[in-house]
């Protein structure tokens, strides 16, 4: 029973993390995310080690991390317009079949 359970909930899983990344505007916004942040880490380890320069790794990193936001946000405007458009679409075929059965 348990076994069951946890396969089925593992294939929900597989399902949603396929979906997800499934755009490629959120796979590349994931990489400069996570680029990111291991930028931001890196630049806060030089800092605490007193190794150097560590304004470059930290300014690179949160502009990384600017740009996974931007993509992220612009495949949720893609995909709100095209439900909206697959909306449209369906509304004018309905429109026009009640119109050539009347």
């Amino acid at each position: 029973m348990g076994y069951i359970y946890l396969s089925q909930k593992l294939m929900q899983l597989k399902n949603l993390a396929q979906i997800i990344l499934n755009t490629k505007y959120v796979c590349s916004g994931m990489v400069l995310f996570f680029t990111g942040l291991i930028l931001v880490g890196t630049g806060y380890l030089i800092r605490n080690m007193e190794w150097g320069k560590y304004q470059w790794a930290m300014t690179v990193g949160v502009m990384l991390l600017g740009g996974s936001f931007v993509l992220f946000l612009w495949s949720l405007i893609r995909k709100m317009d095209y439900q909206s458009l697959k909306e449209q679409r369906f509304r004018k075929t309905k429109k026009e079949t009640d119109s050539k059965i009347n």
